[in-house]
């Protein structure tokens, strides 16, 4: 069996080799036994080294890919963020944000840009959410107790805001924007000298105009809410001329201008006053007809409510007459306010017994306001009713009206109407122009004044305070009465604002 094993195997070998071999058959000593082929080591070693190479490199790439595109995803949504917020589109703020934050709760940046939208969007208690999930984070992030604090103030919370902004000011007293949100809050809570002080003191710091411009208009509307209208125009006329091109300050211009009061409301901060009146009457067959002295003295118990007591003496035709009234200016509801006059006359010789007036005036629509009212006099020898309505409208610094009257009494059964024009140098300052026609184009003092059936009024007349403190009023009258006589008042009244 070897021997057959043998031969077999250098059968192969001879095969293998090819015809062409110098080994000859059955010299197995002399005979090369070949080993069957296979790879080089060296190439398989280096066939497998390269195959793990690529393999780890794919991974190495896979995962470098990955980890670079988590950083620019938060950079897109961040910036697409910043961009929806400045152009307040804050429903695509809060689409873009919030399923990204679900995922990544620590991004505090695009966090704050969330709740910001959150906030301009009304949505306050979602804002103060996320400010709280930022605060839980980063408890000093400034922007977000900011936030937090202004997002109180708007939901009517300025009491829980306040703690909060007092602590951000004394951490950071030279923090414009803080102190202003604390004065906010003062404001806001009715303390208007502590709100006054904050805004005084920002004011002494080195402000960029616009700022320094915002700071007018808050000051601005302290003096409203006290009722001195001068003053805050005063501050108003500075913001706009700091920032000139802001429409806010425009508008509330034009709404402080709405506020005018006219057919003689007061308005101001100052309590009580003291004027002091005369009045002549003279007719052009009958000089010295008639005349007055009138004291009145003016409180102002509260800013809804001005009452004027008043005293006077008169004289017609050397008869005398002595009257008690009071006038009443209550405000009444939204942009609404009664003129009420009330009056009684002893003897009453040409004064009526009792008079009294009731009017409303209602602001209407950007400067236009409207009146109705009801007169009614006891006169000794008859009765006499008047009904009032007038339509007054501000434009900038100058008031235009048209009054009229009706009587329905025997005594004059006519319509008269008189229109004036006002022009405003501040709040309570102006000189005006009057005309006027019909039965009696003016107001009703005295017995004399009903003798009128058909007349026109020329009129013209001033009124200020000097230094806020001194008024004087003057009052010019010509009425002449188709084929009748002509009638020239005067008036002149002197106070002191205390």
């Amino acid at each position: 069996m070897g021997k057959n094993r043998k031969e077999r195997f250098l059968k192969i070998a001879t095969n293998y080799l090819g015809e062409n071999s110098n080994h000859e058959a059955g010299s197995v000593n002399d005979t090369i036994i070949p080993t069957l082929p296979r790879p080089d080591s060296n190439a398989r070693l280096t066939h497998r080294l390269l195959s793990f190479a690529g393999y780890a490199i794919f991974l190495f790439m896979t995962l470098i890919t990955f980890a670079l595109s988590l950083p620019g995803q938060e950079t897109s949504i961040l910036k697409k963020a910043q961009v929806a917020l400045r152009n307040q589109n804050y429903q695509e703020v809060i689409r873009l944000c919030e399923p990204y934050l679900d995922q990544h709760p620590e991004d505090v940046d695009l966090a704050f840009i969330l709740a910001q939208a959150q906030a301009f969007s009304g949505n306050y208690e979602e804002a103060l959410k996320v400010c709280n999930r930022i605060l839980n984070q980063v408890p000093e992030h400034h922007d977000a107790l900011l936030l937090k604090a202004r997002v109180l103030i708007w939901s009517g919370r300025s009491d829980v805001a306040r703690p909060v902004l007092e602590a951000l000011v004394k951490k950071n007293p030279d923090d414009i924007e803080t102190c202003l949100e604390l004065g906010r809050v003062e404001e806001i809570s009715g303390h208007l000298n502590k709100a006054e002080n904050i805004y005084l003191t920002i004011l002494n710091r080195n402000l960029p105009p616009q700022l320094k411009a915002e700071v007018f208009v808050r000051l601005n509307r302290i003096y409203q809410k006290r009722g001195d209208l001068e003053k805050a125009r005063a501050y108003l006329v500075q913001a706009i001329q700091l920032d000139p091109e802001n429409k806010g300050y425009k508008k509330e211009m034009e709404n402080l201008t709405e506020k005018r009061v006219g057919q003689g409301a007061v308005v101001n901060s100052k309590k009580a006053e003291i004027w002091v009146q005369y009045r002549s009457d003279d007719y052009s067959d009958q000089s010295n007809a008639f005349s007055s002295e009138r004291l009145f003295f003016l409180y102002r118990p509260s800013s809804g409510l001005t009452i004027i007591p008043k005293l006077a003496h008169t004289r017609y035709f050397n008869r005398t007459d002595y009257q008690f009234g009071l006038e009443m200016y209550p405000k009444l509801w939204k942009d609404a306010y009664a003129y009420l006059d009330l009056n009684y006359a002893t003897p009453a010789n040409s004064l009526p017994r009792t008079s009294w007036l009731l009017e409303i005036y209602q602001h209407i629509y950007r400067g236009l306001e409207g009146s109705l009212g009801y007169w009614r006099m006891h006169f000794l020898a008859t009765d006499v009713s008047v009904y009032i309505g007038s339509l007054g409208y501000y434009f900038k610094d100058y008031y235009f009206y048209l009054r009229g009257y009706y009587t329905p009494e025997v005594a004059g059964k006519n319509f008269s109407w008189v229109a004036q024009g006002r022009k405003y140098f501040g709040s309570e300052n102006y000189f005006y122009l009057s005309f006027g026609s019909g039965s009696r184009p003016f107001e009703i003092s005295n017995v004399g004044d009903l003798i009128f059936i058909k007349s026109t009024l020329f009129g013209a007349g001033f009124n200020f305070y000097l230094q806020s403190h001194w008024k004087l009023e003057g009052h010019f009258s010509l009425i002449k009465e188709k084929d009748g006589p002509r009638r020239t008042t005067v008036s002149l009244t002197g106070g002191y604002r205390f």
